[in-house]
């Protein structure tokens, strides 16, 4: 019998990243790309953005490490970075002219209930329902009902068509995480938490 565990989402906030609509004549469209990090493994790019004005690919920042570039396999060159948001487990990479992602507008998080879905690597597109928010070392996480394998981290997380974060890495421990949610593609515990960006204050929950 198949089965799903909670993942964990970053929320982007309205306004802080936006999408793009523009594409390349002889660019290679991609609805994923494979990073890798020798201290981590392989990580998922699966959305662009146009962050000040530039086109960029959006990831984990976990999957980047203190690196300034990132390697693609199936590119020639590595991926310099562009932007960290610490905080936030946040990476832009430039966007080599070579390829073109998926491009999406930006949204607010969806409230408990509605479906949200992923492009990665490993599942390709998998979907479910949100749980609701938690905290994770007093930083503000969003849960969704959703399958994870290694590799996936950075993978795209949309809703209605719209971007609304990434996936991020593991932690075990988040409060309010009912562990016997299934997940049919795991035997281990994988839990993935996207750090928090402009999640409304009524949403926020108590610290553990």
């Amino acid at each position: 019998m198949s089965s799903r565990k909670a993942i964990f989402l970053l929320v982007l906030s309205a306004g802080l990243l936006t999408s793009s609509c523009s594409s390349g004549d002889n660019a290679k469209q991609l609805q994923s790309l494979l990073i890798e990090n020798p201290d981590v493994g392989s990580c998922t790019v699966s959305a662009e953005i146009i962050y000040n004005n530039e086109r960029a690919l959006i990831t984990a920042l976990h999957c980047i490490g203190t690196e300034d570039s990132v390697e693609a396999p199936s590119l020639s060159a590595p991926l310099p970075v562009i932007k960290r948001f610490e905080t936030y487990d946040l990476a832009l990479l430039r966007a080599p002219e070579s390829i073109r992602l998926p491009q999406y507008a930006t949204s607010d998080f969806p409230e408990a209930g509605k479906e949200a879905c992923k492009a990665g690597t490993q599942v390709a597109e998998d979907c479910g329902l949100v749980i609701g928010p938690g905290q994770v070392d007093g930083t503000v996480v969003m849960m969704i009902d959703m399958c994870s394998v290694p590799g996936d981290s950075g993978s795209a997380i949309t809703w209605n068509g719209s971007l609304i974060g990434v996936e991020g890495g593991d932690v075990s421990y988040a409060p309010g995480f009912d562990d016997d949610l299934p997940c049919n593609f795991l035997e281990q515990s994988l839990k993935n938490p996207l750090y928090s960006l402009g999640l409304p204050a009524d949403l926020i929950p108590s610290g553990p």
